[in-house]
């Protein structure tokens, strides 16, 4: 399973909206479009993002294979 297809459940099982989690990131431009092809696998977050998507999910990285 890649990482796109981890986020989305996860996010959508805390309530947040893909502009949300992106604003957690602190990510510049459109946020919600930025994780919807982070979700859909058109692009991948930078390895240096991967702890702090885990922590914006609440969720233990190594768990959920993102570190």
């Amino acid at each position: 399973m890649k990482l796109g297809e981890k986020i989305k459940p996860v996010r959508i099982h805390r309530g947040l909206s893909q502009r949300e989690l992106g604003e957690r990131l602190r990510l510049d431009g459109n946020v919600a479009n930025r994780i919807a092809q982070y979700e859909s696998g058109f692009r991948t977050p930078k390895e240096s993002k991967n702890k702090e998507t885990a922590n914006a999910l609440n969720v233990s990285g190594r768990s959920c294979g993102m570190c």
